[in-house]
């Protein structure tokens, strides 16, 4: 018993660590979009809604790069590649560069609220069929207006309220549902 408790512990640490990797990773393309949105909006006084094609092409051209390297360079572990990437997107980033202060605060947030976050959903998503899971992580894009509106004021648009209530009611609907079919079997 011990045994597999250490195991049972080594595999929620390694999951631990590999989802607030993760979460730096998420919290990384959301201030890279953040970025792009408030030098677009500075500049030309617009807001350009392609930053989602823009991150795209930038995520498929990391996916190839990393898969180049780990083809010419056959047994290297993961985090040396990584750390070569690092040192290949800060020079080509050296421009953009966003104070240490702000650097801390976007690295705090995707370590501990998305990292841990998706540790701890991970976890309890193994308790649940594939799909509730799934339609239970769909919450996350509609309850962000409703965090933003109770943290910073923010007060959302009608129609955002309205497409999250839709959105929450659907959910709701389909778990109860659910619920009653495991009650009746």
């Amino acid at each position: 018993t011990q045994l597999s408790a250490n195991f049972g512990e080594q595999i929620f640490m390694e999951t631990l660590i590999q989802q607030i990797i993760n979460g730096l990773v998420l919290g990384s393309m959301y201030a890279l979009v953040a970025l792009g949105y408030t030098m677009v909006y500075g500049i030309i006084g617009l807001i350009n809604f392609a930053h989602g094609e823009v991150l795209m092409v930038g995520a498929m051209t990391s996916w190839s790069i990393i898969g180049l390297m780990q083809e010419s360079m056959p047994g290297t572990p993961g985090w040396i590649i990584l750390i070569v990437a690092m040192v290949i997107a800060a020079f080509l980033a050296k421009g953009f560069m966003v104070s240490w202060v702000d650097f801390a605060w976007l690295a705090a947030f995707g370590a501990l609220n998305l990292g841990a976050g998706l540790a701890l959903f991970s976890y309890g998503a193994r308790m649940l069929p594939a799909a509730v899971a799934a339609l239970i992580g769909t919450l996350e894009p509609v309850l962000g207006p409703v965090w933003v509106w109770l943290v910073h004021g923010e007060v959302p648009n009608s129609r955002t309220l309205m497409g999250g209530a839709i959105v929450f009611a659907a959910l709701l609907l389909h778990l109860l549902f659910e619920l009653r079919q495991a009650r009746r079997t």
